[in-house]
């Protein structure tokens, strides 16, 4: 099990190399190029496919990813993560506090890009007001 960044501004997934060591899953080496803000850089990660992503509670069927990059680490923190104790604080997001199974343990091993497009399709979102939090529930999350 791991945590999932979802990123509507990158095209493709990528996974950590020590997920995929967890999994037993290998790859073939190739040159990447990645675009950034700051630049462009082509650098070899190992493709893999055959990947599977779904929700922690299986409420959903499992979506195929077709094909993914390893890095050594996804840029994300456990601090990007919902905990019951953020919820709490918002008057509007207390009744998702139980829904909420934060485990600090976990790591962040996967960042999901467009092409996984139903990973980015909303089941339902609870708005505060102006200036305040809000929470969007997701296939996978």
């Amino acid at each position: 099990m791991t945590y999932a960044v979802l990123d509507d501004q990158s095209t493709d997934v990528f996974v950590t190399d020590s997920l995929l060591d967890e999994l037993d899953v290998s790859g073939q080496e190739i040159n990447v190029q990645v675009n950034t803000i700051v630049g462009t850089n082509t650098l070899q990660m190992r493709k893999v496919s055959g990947l599977q992503i779904q929700d922690v509670n299986a409420e959903h069927s499992p979506v195929k990813v077709p094909y993914a990059y390893a890095q050594e680490s996804i840029p994300a923190t456990h601090h990007d993560i919902a905990t019951p104790d953020i919820t709490r604080q918002w008057e509007h997001l207390k009744v998702i506090v139980d829904k909420i199974s934060y485990q600090p343990q976990i790591g962040i091993g996967m960042l999901i890009g467009r092409n996984i497009p139903t990973a980015f399709q909303p089941l339902k979102v609870i708005y505060g007001e102006e200036d305040e939090p809000w929470a969007e529930k997701y296939k996978f999350g």
